[in-house]
């Protein structure tokens, strides 16, 4: 039991990109295995197809995504492509295969290299507040603006970055920042005209609303940005995956490792649209005769579990 803890609070330490990575490269790799009829004399092919895989995740994140969030999805695949390449020769003990799971494993070496000479920045710091407030009411007379908006916006936009800072400042907690804040902003608007009345408390609610709001929305659009990246990357490498093994079966392949690859609803939703939206457009690019199947949307769906899936709580 200590190890389980002490394993699960190891995957913590690494980031919330950690797991996605980890889970993306078991999956591919176990999809090509389960395809190929888990057969050890389809060595050479699964050889192949992995080693494809091995390269084109290597080049990407040292040429398309950067920092902290690159390194812990490169690290989880790394990881999560030896826990399936150790299976695989447990199973088949020729030379052959040992030669050919060998030279994936050097390979892999070259992935953890690329990514570990990327610079990490710190996390990444939300836009700095407007110096005027995003929205006008009508209120505002040339330069003047209401002191009591001033000072309720710039508390509501503090008390929300606290907020997000302790959550860990991580994309995956935006379902539970988003709650927190919609939490605040029905204590102001029933507050506003209730407990507090006139001019000064109007223009207070109005200044706190607006700075609880513009914060969260420029937070949230970070992390749909990063998690749609991340999505994105993962719909292509599916995509490279699945016309191969398409092409050597002869038919499009069914998704046969139902693992979830992200939490949380918010970074989801961008995480499975981009990810759809990569694998479509490349496997409709590289195989479109394998993309008219009626297992085709099965196969990448988000919606029914498949290579884009992710956990919505």
């Amino acid at each position: 039991m200590m190890l389980g803890v002490w394993g699960e609070m190891a995957v913590a330490a690494q980031g919330p990109f950690y797991q996605v990575g980890n889970n993306a490269a078991k999956g591919l790799a176990e999809i090509a295995w389960n395809n190929l009829g888990s057969n050890c004399n389809k060595m050479d092919v699964f050889a192949q197809i992995i080693e494809d895989s091995i390269r084109d995740a290597a080049r990407d994140i040292r040429t398309r995504y950067r920092g902290r969030s690159a390194k812990d999805f490169g690290t989880g695949y790394q990881d999560g492509l030896s826990t399936v390449l150790d299976r695989v020769g447990k199973k088949c003990r020729s030379e052959n295969a040992k030669t050919l799971l060998k030279q994936l494993k050097q390979l892999l070496v070259k992935l953890f290299q690329a990514i570990t000479i990327v610079k990490v920045p710190d996390q990444p710091k939300m836009p700095a507040k407007p110096k005027k407030p995003a929205h006008d009411y009508g209120w505002s007379y040339g330069s003047y603006e209401p002191s009591y908006y001033r000072i309720a916006y710039n508390a509501a936009n503090g008390l929300t970055r606290a907020a997000w800072d302790s959550l860990g400042g991580s994309c995956r907690m935006t379902s539970q920042f988003v709650e927190i804040v919609g939490y605040g902003l029905d204590d102001v608007i029933a507050d506003i005209g209730t407990r507090y009345t006139g001019w000064a408390a109007e223009q207070f609610g109005r200044g706190y609303i607006d700075g609880l709001v513009d914060t969260l929305e420029r937070l949230v659009n970070l992390c749909d940005n990063e998690c749609g990246l991340f999505g994105n990357a993962m719909g292509e490498w599916s995509a490279k995956l699945f016309c191969p093994i398409a092409q050597e079966i002869g038919k499009a392949p069914n998704f046969t490792s139902r693992l979830a690859n992200i939490r949380g609803k918010n970074c989801g939703n961008a995480y499975g649209s981009e990810c759809e939206s990569g694998f479509v457009d490349l496997a409709k690019a590289k195989c479109p005769k394998y993309t008219r199947s009626a297992t085709f949307k099965d196969y990448y769906s988000s919606d029914n579990k498949g290579c884009c899936a992710y956990h919505s709580y």
